[in-house]
């Protein structure tokens, strides 16, 4: 089990923090793999595994701009509140350093 402090921000293309995030995630993950050695110097490896996540925190998002006060920046806040799962597979062929 992992927890994770996160602070984002996302900057448009005129160098403006667009959307803030302040969360915390916590997740786990789980990996299981094999490996078999084809000589001295070759290997091929196999693996699966997934993740899961929750994230939990408070958010600000710019929405636009209000060209009738000035050109004020219009931002929404609110709550993030989200689960986060993915799956992976990878073959791997590598050659060992080292002999």
């Amino acid at each position: 089990m992992l927890r994770l402090n996160h602070l984002r921000d996302r900057i448009d293309s005129k160098n403006v923090a667009s959307e803030e995030q302040f969360t915390n995630v916590y997740g786990a993950r789980v990996l299981a793999g094999w490996t078999w050695r084809l000589s001295d110097w070759w290997f091929l490896s196999t693996g699966i595994g997934a993740s899961a996540g929750y994230e939990r925190g408070r958010e600000k998002k710019f929405l636009g701009y209000d060209f009738s006060h000035n050109a004020m920046d219009i931002i929404c806040e609110g709550p993030v509140s989200w689960v986060a799962l993915s799956v992976e597979a990878y073959l791997r062929v590598g050659l060992a350093f080292g002999q």
